[in-house]
């Protein structure tokens, strides 16, 4: 009888803490969801996971969870660098590694991050206010740019809050160059920039 209630408490006991485990990794994949990835560090999906996996060793949802993590901060990294944030694509890259320095794509985010350093002859950042009300020294800026692109035969990459913001600067642009058209993108992102990139 003895043993039979050891082992109900047992079994109590191991439910209870596979339903500690899941909770937390619940918390974890909330968290991940909503881009806390390491950062509050009581309350990021780094957190949560490591938690999860300190608890039960070998848990593959942890372990998946600390690979998303990883693969979002790759994500933001290539974004940060395509726009020519290369302060906060470097720290998106450090933050990966922070979570796991031999995860596969880190070599090729460094080096991918490197060569649009390379390929950056300059970035040029335009207040959100300025862009938004379309300011004539935001224009004039914009078009004094246009002589920059001819003479580099640069591509550009604008980017902007919005599609109509980031219409209204390439229409802006476009308007300084003489005879040509210019080869340019344009991106949905929280600042107002236009890089120029050397082909």
């Amino acid at each position: 009888m003895a043993d039979q209630e050891q082992a109900r408490r047992d079994r109590e006991d191991a439910e209870r803490h596979r339903q500690y485990v899941a909770d937390i990794l619940y918390d974890g994949m909330r968290a991940l969801r909503e881009d806390r990835l390491t950062t509050p560090v009581e309350d990021s999906a780094f957190h949560y996971f490591n938690r999860a996996f300190a608890l039960d060793p070998g848990n593959q949802v942890a372990l998946d969870g600390l690979q998303d993590i990883v693969a979002r901060y790759l994500q933001l990294t290539e974004k940060a660098a395509r726009q020519g944030h290369f302060a906060t694509a470097e720290q998106f890259l450090d933050r990966a590694m922070m979570v796991d320095p031999d995860a596969e794509g880190i070599d090729v985010a460094a080096q991918n991050l490197q060569l649009e350093r390379e390929r950056t002859h300059s970035v040029h950042r335009f207040e959100f206010a300025g862009v938004r009300t379309q300011q004539p020294a935001v224009a004039d800026s914009l078009r004094q740019i246009a002589s920059t692109v001819s003479e580099i035969n640069a591509f550009v990459l604008i980017t902007a809050p919005s599609d109509e913001m980031g219409r209204w600067m390439y229409s802006q642009v476009q308007s300084g160059m003489v005879n040509s058209r210019i080869r340019a993108d344009i991106e949905i992102g929280e600042q107002s920039s236009v890089r120029l990139v050397v082909q």
